[in-house]
């Protein structure tokens, strides 16, 4: 398992887990974009703009955008092909400060 973050002036809030090559971003603690082989997959802005400026961090793309549906159904084919069934947990401050 690799932890980091996706944008270094946020970056206790904007971390990514990579577990066997499949790689989740989120934003603080939530799921908002994954990639596994199938192309970046990221989801549609539902909380306001703080989450907006992460996911333009992780694609400008609109196009990749998914409703909350879709996006939950990619997550769940990113984490099969992870060999996981959840997300590990951890604890951002006490791993990386």
């Amino acid at each position: 398992m690799e932890i980091g973050f996706y944008n270094e002036n946020t970056a206790k809030n904007a971390p990514y887990v990579k577990v066997n090559g499949v790689t989740f971003y989120l934003s603080y603690e939530t799921v908002v974009a994954v990639s596994y082989g199938m192309g970046l997959k990221v989801i549609k802005n539902y909380w306001g703009p703080t989450t907006g400026k992460h996911l333009n961090w992780i694609s400008t793309d609109h196009s990749k955008r998914l409703d909350d549906a879709d996006f939950e159904k990619e997550v769940e084919k990113a984490k099969e092909k992870a060999g996981i069934d959840s997300l590990p947990t951890f604890d951002i401050k006490t791993s990386y400060y």
